[in-house]
């Protein structure tokens, strides 16, 4: 049986462990179907284990563990969680599912609340794609399976959550026309909700629907996916001390006030796309060509005012590889177009274009192994290029590495043409994003160690700002913003099956200048430990993982939650910093024979004498003391 390793280590790409669920492979005569990402992603992959094995909620909970980055955590399900790997802002960062764009329209947030995560391989992190500073890459697993094949993945809590996910494949090999063939038939199933521990923040009508069909043939394939997503969130405005009472009295829950109890935000969103695979040359890559076709309705709605956004896109991706295993290319164009609504300016007949190429060479020589990639990209008036490269050496136990990488700062469409009366727009795009690392990993016996120096660097930075209330506006600072660090992941026995294991992450930064125009969004010491002891009992039948972990930040000036658009923003002058804290939480995972059940005693300290509350985000407290359970069950029928 698989050790359950928790789905929270940061590991690279080539550790990964095969997936011990998928059955024979189909027949040697038959043309396979490789995942949709042909061009090859370096970078690090975001732990070892199947997210559907992991305890996590969501990608957020996964992505953290990252060495170098932080979470901008709510911690009730359905929220925008936000990501922010080595200073980058959590609203420039790109979020890709076999390879295609997965960002909200009409915000441009890293709509990772409605990613199939759950059906998806390990995600993997990666610099400088198109025009995001980092991205996130995300491909469904192929479920590559003999005999039909359903996995069912359930969460409860005592916090009103309820969440289950189920998937159901079948492959098949007609014979039509009497050539061999292989068809496979993937159903996708995901519905959850919660009520959160405050009013106005309950998960509604969250429901998730996946279709892929893939047939393939010597030589040739083709694949048909459908993702359909909606879902309400509450969205109020923050918790409202007791009147009278000090401001930690927003973490007491019997008879809460909240700003705008009955504000809701609402997606509904639509993504299909067909593929085509051609075998042009044995020993090379396929031709892969894609065309996708994405719907999505947003609205924004309280009291006083409702506003809607309406954008559809449309587009095709072609990759290939020149050489065997080198020199891959990738071209992608998309058009988006405005359909009526109140948040955006359609009677301007607003539309917008984006076309990015690509080209990536991998190089070994001397021990040294290099990374290149160089592409031009366009996005409505606006042309530059982009570069990425990683230098890499290992000796022995050690692996030295070095990459670097320049891009542009993404202009969504709300940031370019406003949302209706609450952000206020800028026709400056910003400048350039420069993002560098450099480090090592040394193993030795039974540790291993991870460190690195990050620097990232913003000219003319982009970001939006609270102006009063609701209202924020996007405006762009003169200058150039730095923030520097170093990042350690260390590893005690970390992959060990029985026996004690210990993670340390920590993260150390600070900004240059330490006090401009813009607020530290960040903390400048943040980090997570865990302590845990895995088991083998009765004969090999259950696999226990015990793990306690502790997180902490320092205090900051952090971003503020815009509740009509769901982005975190920086704060006005003045504003209530957050105080440095941290939680204390306790997982158990057992796995019997292909199931694995979870239970999680989550901010266990909060809320009692130790610990009257805590937060990352202002006005938005964690849960206290969350009991969660759940299970993965996979059946073979």
């Amino acid at each position: 049986m698989a050790v359950l390793l928790g789905g929270w280590l940061a590991v690279p790409l080539a550790a990964q462990e095969a997936d011990t669920l998928r059955g024979a492979p189909a027949a040697a005569t038959t043309a396979s179907f490789p995942a949709p990402v042909a061009f090859p992603v370096p970078g690090d992959a975001v732990g070892t284990a199947l997210p559907a094995r992991t305890i996590a909620l969501d990608p957020v909970d996964l992505l953290g563990a990252q060495p170098g980055s932080f979470v901008y955590d709510f911690g009730t399900p359905g929220w925008p969680h936000g990501w922010s790997p080595y200073g980058v802002s959590p609203n420039t960062v790109g979020l890709y599912v076999d390879g295609l764009p997965f960002n909200d329209l009409i915000t441009g947030r890293a709509r990772y609340d409605l990613i199939p995560f759950t059906f998806m391989e390990p995600l993997r992190v990666q610099p400088a794609w198109n025009d995001a500073p980092v991205a996130v890459q995300g491909r469904l697993r192929a479920f590559d399976v003999a005999e039909p094949l359903t996995e069912i993945r359930y969460r409860t809590s005592n916090k009103g959550l309820q969440s289950v996910t189920v998937a159901h494949v079948q492959q098949r090999r007609p014979g039509w026309l009497g050539n061999p063939a292989r068809l496979n038939v993937l159903f996708g199933y995901g519905g959850h909700a919660a009520r959160g521990e405050y009013p106005g923040s309950r998960l509604r009508r969250a429901r998730q629907l996946l279709l892929r069909l893939q047939y393939a043939r010597p030589g040739w394939a083709v694949e048909v996916k459908e993702l359909f997503n909606r879902r309400r969130v509450g969205a109020h405005g923050g918790v409202l001390p007791i009147p009278g009472a000090p401001y930690a009295s927003i973490y007491q829950r019997l008879g809460a006030r909240v700003e705008r109890e009955e504000a809701r935000r609402e997606t509904i969103r639509n993504d299909l796309s067909v593929t085509l695979q051609v075998q042009l040359a044995a020993g090379y890559a396929p031709l892969r060509l894609t065309g996708f076709w994405t719907n999505e309705r947003f609205q924004y709605r309280n009291a006083a005012d409702t506003l809607t956004a309406r954008m559809r896109r449309l587009g095709v991706q072609a990759t290939h590889s020149l050489l065997p295993g080198r020199l891959h290319l990738r071209a992608a164009f998309w058009h988006d177009r405005v359909r009526e609504g109140r948040a955006l300016p359609d009677s301007l007949g607003l539309t917008r274009t984006q076309v990015h190429l690509a080209a990536r060479d991998t190089l070994a020589a001397g021990g040294f192994e290099a990374v290149l990639e160089g592409g031009y990209h366009r996005d409505g008036g606006r042309t530059y290029p982009a570069a990425f490269g990683r230098l890499a050496r290992e000796t022995g136990p050690v692996t030295l590495f070095v990459e670097a990488s320049r891009t542009v700062q993404p202009v969504s469409p709300m940031v370019r043409y406003g949302f209706g009366s609450v952000v206020r727009p800028s026709d400056e795009p910003g400048g350039p994003v420069t993002l560098g690392r450099g480090g090592f990993t040394v193993r030795l016996g039974s540790f291993d160690l991870t460190a690195f120096a990050f620097l990232h660097q913003t000219t003319d930075p982009l970001d939006l700002f609270v102006v009063a209330g609701d209202t924020v506006a996007a405006r762009v600072e003169t200058g150039t913003w730095r923030r520097a660090g170093i990042a350690l992941d260390l590893g005690f026995r970390r992959h060990a099956r029985r026996g004690l294991y210990f993670v340390f992450r920590p993260t150390f930064s600070r900004p240059d200048p330490p006090a401009g125009a813009l607020p530290d969004a960040l903390p400048g010491v943040f980090g997570e430990a865990r302590l845990g002891a895995r088991f083998v009992l009765f004969r090999n039948d259950l696999d226990l993982d015990v793990t306690l972990r502790g997180r902490y930040w320092g205090a900051m000036q952090g971003r503020t939650l815009h509740p009509p658009t769901g982005l975190l923003v920086l704060p006005e002058a003045g504003a209530r910093p957050v105080d440095a804290a941290g939680t204390l939480d306790l997982f158990v995972s057992a796995g019997v024979r292909t199931a694995i059940l979870f239970l999680a005693y989550e901010n266990m300290l909060s809320g009692t004498a130790l610990l009257v509350g805590n937060l990352i985000v202002p006005d938005y407290p964690l849960p206290e003391r969350r009991f969660r359970f759940g299970v993965f069950w996979p059946i073979f029928n």
